[in-house]
């Protein structure tokens, strides 16, 4: 991106807001809401250190938005508030080491940009990182490397309008246009996340009408196409998570005809995810190794956070909660789940409680060998309605 704006010293309130089982990572499994700030209606958590032990999230008022936060085991929520912040925050995405969080800030003026953001939470210090100009002149970071230099997002012309571009920043080179697959036909490309050493981002192009891509780009080899499931309708590809290496890719096709399925892209091909026996599938975050995936499933016309394991497929998140032994409190929904560590064992995501709006929360389960040892549960709770948001 472009010119950078620090500021220090912050001074940050924590808030832990646990229900359910608390335990220790090592001691098996727990189920904690993270509730949003006071004043705040909405909490959104949206990445997973690799290491399950930091999750960056937002929080909404019905008046405004903010602040970001960051949740850890030992100091429950700690909002990014303090003298020399600006007034919105919000987080998007988190790096590898938990360190940095990633996301767009905004003066709060009428009329005031919103713009990507880097915040370094060891030394307090907020970056602004800017856009890409030329008509696009907001922003928003949604996915940081390992380490927290390498910073991925889309900037955009106005956040009510549809023409963006995806882009790469570094503190050397600033804010890189990454461009479309598909010049002259796609006007919105946005990137999604970046590989652990920075070097391989992904996303996806799209035009109306169609088709749209989901897009691998590496600093060497620059866009590319990611392949279609063979045999499946034309329609829009988004590819949404990936491994630290970008080996494993997962994402969702929304077809022309039939409904949504998630898909992972290994070894060069395309693989359907299926459906099973629920009316729609979309794959958000997964594992290193490929064996846990997480997202959203639809059943009839709700919308609930789900899980894949190889071998198993998709089910309900809750409906295996339920067949390990932990409950998920009365009158709470789980909406969607939007992250997960590498070794699988963390899922963060959000929900809907009744009487309230969302809550985030954060599920520490077995490790993935044991996931295949449980059985399904039945889900016969109410849930929120949604739609995949892609």
């Amino acid at each position: 991106m472009t010119a950078t704006a620090t500021t220090r010293a912050w001074a940050a309130c924590g808030v832990a807001a646990w229900l359910g089982v608390a335990t220790s990572r090592a001691g098996g499994q727990s189920f904690q809401l993270v509730e949003p700030p006071a004043g705040m209606i909405q909490s959104y958590a949206y990445g997973v250190s690799y290491d399950g032990g930091s999750v960056a999230g937002r929080s909404s008022g019905s008046s405004r938005y903010g602040p970001g936060w960051y949740w850890t085991p030992q100091d429950g929520r700690v909002d990014v508030v303090g003298p020399g912040l600006p007034f919105n925050t919000g987080s998007y995405g988190i790096s590898g080491n938990g360190n940095v969080l990633v996301g767009e800030t905004s003066l709060g003026f009428a009329n005031s940009p919103i713009l990507a953001s880097r915040y370094d939470r060891t030394t307090g210090v907020m970056t602004n990182l800017g856009a890409l100009g030329g008509g696009l002149d907001q922003s928003r970071a949604t996915g940081a490397s390992y380490d927290g230099a390498v910073v991925v997002g889309f900037s955009i012309n106005d956040f009510s309008s549809n023409v963006a571009r995806a882009f790469r920043w570094t503190p050397a080179g600033g804010m890189q246009n990454l461009g479309v697959t598909r010049p002259g036909q796609h006007h919105h490309s946005e990137a999604a996340a970046v590989s652990a050493d920075g070097m391989r981002v992904i996303g996806f192009s799209y035009g109306v009408p169609g088709p749209g891509d989901a897009f691998l780009w590496t600093t060497v080899g620059g866009m590319s196409i990611l392949p279609s499931i063979p045999g499946a309708p034309s329609g829009y590809y988004f590819a949404y998570g990936m491994n630290q290496d970008a080996s494993i890719i997962v994402g969702v096709l929304s077809p022309s005809s039939g409904i949504e399925r998630g898909v992972m892209w290994m070894n060069g091909q395309a693989v359907d995810l299926g459906t099973g026996r629920l009316q729609g599938t979309c794959a958000r975050a997964v594992n290193d190794d490929g064996g846990v995936i997480v997202g959203q499933v639809r059943i009839g016309n709700t919308f609930s956070a789900g899980l894949w394991r190889s071998g198993i497929g998709w089910e309900p998140l809750e409906s295996y909660l339920l067949s390990i032994g932990m409950s998920v409190p009365a009158g709470i929904d789980l909406n969607d789940a939007t992250g997960i560590s590498r070794d699988g064992r963390t899922i963060v995501g959000y929900t809907s409680v009744s009487g309230l709006s969302r809550q985030s929360w954060v599920a520490t389960i077995p490790s993935p060998a044991t996931l295949l040892l449980c059985t399904l549960v039945p889900l016969a709770r109410r849930r929120s309605r949604s739609a995949f948001p892609v």
